[in-house]
């Protein structure tokens, strides 16, 4: 095992004071910039539009203009397949319909396009629906991105004693959050997870952290933001 001595004075963080935005003004006025080494948790209830959202935040830091030594999003697909979450990719960096995306590729203007809107980005996204938590550190490690996200983080296998003890097969699900904030820091990039709500989201129009499936305080400990959305009022 390894460990990194800081120096006080030589501090990235003491020099550098931008990050990356948030989607939405109201979070920019409310919390600081996103920033490598934070790990962020998009939650709704199922089918409500998690993978929605983390394209529109990524898409929008893609966007920023922040200066960036690395420029890459690694996508770490375990729900359905990837193809369709690169043309949805598309749709949302363009800010257009998925037919007007399927027009752009029979035009063959579809990868000008894209470059023109990444700005020197990469956008590569995995299929992991088999890969255990170790296999995809090792992934992160090889490539090197600025941002990955887990969608979702708890489809992942967490391979036990690989950053805790994780012998108690009821703590993995706790686990496995722990080590993809770990990953933030480790590997120096920002790690956007998506996860489910319980069926206790249902009953209000205003989520709590305490609803995040299969935990009320352990998922919670391991992130640093946690971004709550639920289903827009029916009546």
């Amino acid at each position: 095992k390894t460990y990194k001595e800081v120096d006080p004075f030589s501090c990235e963080t003491l020099m550098d004071t931008t990050g990356f935005p948030w989607l939405l003004a109201k979070q920019n006025s409310m919390a600081l910039p996103i920033r490598r080494g934070h790990f962020i948790v998009i939650a709704m209830r199922p089918n409500r539009g998690k993978t929605a959202l983390a394209l529109a935040q990524v898409c929008s830091m893609i966007k920023s203009g922040i200066p960036d030594n690395k420029k890459k999003v690694l996508w770490v697909n375990n729900e359905g397949t990837g193809e369709v979450i690169q043309k949805r990719y598309y749709a949302t960096l363009l800010q257009v319909s998925s037919d007007q995306v399927t027009h752009l590729y029979k035009k063959h203007r579809l990868r000008d396009e894209v470059t023109a809107h990444e700005h020197g980005w990469v956008f590569k996204i995995i299929d992991a629906h088999t890969l255990t938590s170790r296999e995809i550190d090792r992934v992160v490690e090889r490539e090197q991105p600025s941002i990955v996200v887990l969608d979702m983080l708890d489809n992942i296998e967490y391979t036990s004693g690989e950053y805790g003890k994780g012998y108690r097969p009821d703590l993995d699900l706790e686990l496995v959050y722990q080590w993809a904030r770990i990953m933030a820091v480790k590997h120096d990039c920002v790690v956007i997870a998506t996860s489910q709500l319980s069926a206790k989201a249902d009953e209000t129009s205003l989520p709590t952290a305490s609803m995040l499936a299969g935990s009320t305080t352990g998922k919670q400990a391991a992130t640093d933001v946690i971004v709550l959305a639920s289903n827009p009022s029916e009546e």
